[in-house]
């Protein structure tokens, strides 16, 4: 893991498993940082407003649940 711009970082992971792979398995990963973004901390509690219908497709409910 490395910056490699003030505004980026390049994340290279590789695996080995002489097992199951026949040469090592490399992956590069790039992240731009965005700073005028405003990224805010999410709270898993009991009054979640995130919903599943029925078909398993995720939602949101505006209205609060009853108490």
């Amino acid at each position: 893991m490395r910056k490699t711009g003030p505004d980026v970082l390049e994340i290279v992971t590789t695996v080995e498993d002489p097992k199951v792979l026949t040469a090592p398995w490399t992956t590069t990963s790039h992240f731009v940082r965005h700073r005028d973004w405003t990224i805010e901390e999410y709270v898993c509690e009991q009054n979640n407003h995130d919903t599943v219908d029925a078909e398993g497709r995720p939602g949101f409910r505006i209205d609060a649940p009853p108490p």
